[in-house]
């Protein structure tokens, strides 16, 4: 997707397909009632997050008549290995940084609605397995393949998109009540925009992704 000026017609369809897809994933998972169990809870805004995929693919084609993602560049097995390192690294690095913040600033590392999830993800590991790739796969394409590209249509600025777009990253978190969260997924989604924006892989990401969840979630299960 280039960034020349896009018609009236076409913005218009652009802006509809993001507010649609914010409206349903901040208002759909507010219908999921509390009293259903954390599991349950957690699958169905899975559920909800693989039908917005389906949602942009199925919108791009038919209203904006556009490519969903741009044009995949092609790397060698090297650059995927390097680049799942790297942002391990940078993770594990912007969680020390995070947790100095939260010490200094005497807020809760954790939030209120993290230990259901630690408790849920530690009972059932093909939950963990399943959170974690769908995280990773769907979050991108979303957030990456989808809001970013769009916004970038839309804005003059590249980086204001990206920044915009891991805003919208960082609040699909706030569930977890969790400061940290939030200021590492907003760090992170800035990071990846920036990621995507210089590489086009959104293959790397998505590995990436799912790695640094994994990983998080196997830690989760083995440190309680």
């Amino acid at each position: 997707m280039n960034l020349t000026p896009v018609s009236t017609k076409k913005k218009a369809a652009v802006i509809t397909g993001i507010t649609i897809v914010v409206l349903v994933l901040f208002f759909l998972r507010l219908i999921i009632p509390e009293t259903y169990s954390y599991p349950k809870r957690m699958l169905l805004f899975q559920a909800i997050l693989w039908g917005t995929v389906v949602f942009i693919f199925a919108f791009a084609f038919f209203i904006e008549r556009e490519r969903v993602l741009l044009p995949e560049e092609r790397y060698s097995a090297e650059f995927y290995l390097s680049w799942i390192a790297k942002f391990f690294v940078i993770s594990f690095g912007v969680s020390i940084v995070v947790s100095i913040i939260c010490a200094v600033l005497r807020m809760p590392y954790y939030g209120d609605n993290s230990k259901p999830l630690i408790e849920a993800l530690n009972k059932n590991l093909p939950l963990l397995l399943f959170s974690a790739f769908t995280a990773g796969v769907t979050e991108e394409l979303i957030c990456r393949g989808y809001i970013l590209n769009r916004l970038q249509l839309l804005l003059k600025n590249e980086n204001l998109a990206i920044g915009i777009s891991a805003a919208f990253f960082c609040t699909l978190h706030f569930t977890y009540h969790s400061f940290q969260q939030l200021i590492s997924t907003f760090v992170f989604g800035c990071i990846f925009g920036l990621h995507y924006q210089r590489y086009r892989s959104m293959g790397a990401l998505i590995l990436a992704h799912t790695f640094i969840d994994l990983v998080v979630f196997l830690w989760f299960k083995t440190s309680v």
